[in-house]
């Protein structure tokens, strides 16, 4: 599962890069602003982050 959340996000990233790229858009992150590369993985983390811990409490940490 963690390959196929690393080549989502890694997707998600190129998604938003490919409008966003050589752009000076500023977005904000808990008050603080953020080129679009950190915007979008820290909001894509705090999506991610309730089913990565479902997952590990019911299936355990990878071996």
């Amino acid at each position: 599962m963690a390959v196929f959340d690393t080549l989502i996000t890694l997707l998600a990233l190129l998604i938003v890069g490919s409008r966003f790229w050589g752009t000076e858009q500023a977005f904000e992150l808990f008050g603080f602003n953020s080129n679009w590369f950190w915007f979008t993985l820290v909001t894509y983390l705090i999506l991610e982050m309730p089913l990565a811990i479902w997952y590990f409490r019911r299936y355990g940490p990878p071996r």
